[in-house]
């Protein structure tokens, strides 16, 4: 993520399978977090965009669900030719408009960079993000394609 930041690469669009990249990445972060209940809804296969970002934005969003969820906690990922949505039942946000600042976090964990990534990318490829969070119950990040 740090190098992204400092390589601006041009978008190499591409024909990406995402339904194979959300599986194989829920595979992974079941395995890092055996605790968690992750459930999908995907509805492609594939669709045109920058494998590279996003990867990053799926790791990044996917992680965050993950790390500061509840335990037996679940993990929601839904992806159409309209956006993809990743839902949890964490401790949620408290100040959801503060998140996509750089170095803002609300935990001892991390640096505060991420989601400050996550926000680069979608707007590199045109996307829109959303992010809605209740403390207690969760967090609702709705990523809208072009």
């Amino acid at each position: 993520n740090l190098e992204m930041m400092i390589k601006e690469e041009p978008l190499q669009i591409e024909n990406v399978d995402v339904k194979s990249l959300i599986e194989t990445k829920v595979k992974h972060y079941k395995f890092l977090y055996p605790h968690l209940n992750f459930k999908t809804d995907i509805k492609i296969n594939s669709f045109d965009t920058s494998k590279n970002e996003f990867t990053r934005i799926i790791d990044n969003l996917i992680s965050n669900a993950c790390k500061y969820n509840k335990q037996s906690g679940e993990v929601f990922i839904s992806i159409d030719t309209n956006s993809m949505q990743i839902n949890d039942s964490g401790i949620g946000i408290k100040n959801p408009n503060k998140v996509f600042n750089r170095y803002y976090k609300e935990t001892d964990r991390g640096i505060g960079l991420g989601l400050d990534i996550v926000k680069k990318l979608t707007k590199k490829l045109g996307y829109k993000i959303n992010l809605q969070s209740t403390l207690d119950i969760g967090t609702k990040i709705e990523v809208t394609f072009k």
